[in-house]
């Protein structure tokens, strides 16, 4: 009866100390992630400005566009009702183009 009451005993206090390992570590890792998303969210504030967007979607190929509502067939690009929108450069439509359908061999 004795060993039971020892043994029950250590099994507890390593049950516990393996608990307050895990809760450690599991904050520890939850503020690192913090950390990560706040640097990403401050690089990505610096950079996206609405100039260096415009320079990038010309530097890529996109153009500035008329369109009609009528030609739109995705209600998901709806342009908040604005006349104009960006036109996809061609390789890029390609690359869209050639990732649809599957993507691996059954």
């Amino acid at each position: 009866m004795l060993k039971h009451v020892f043994n029950t005993e250590k099994r507890h206090e390593k049950h516990v100390f393996n608990t307050e390992k895990r809760h450690e570590k599991h904050a520890f890792n939850t503020e690192k992630r913090h950390e990560k998303h706040v640097l990403n969210t401050e690089k990505r504030h610096a950079c996206n400005t609405e100039k260096s967007m415009l320079q990038y979607r010309k530097e890529t190929g996109y153009k500035l566009e008329k369109f009609h509502r009528q030609e739109q067939k995705e209600p998901w690009t709806q342009n908040s009702g604005s006349p104009w929108r960006w036109s996809v450069p061609e390789r890029t439509a390609m690359k869209r183009q050639n990732m649809s359908g599957p993507t691996r061999a059954i």
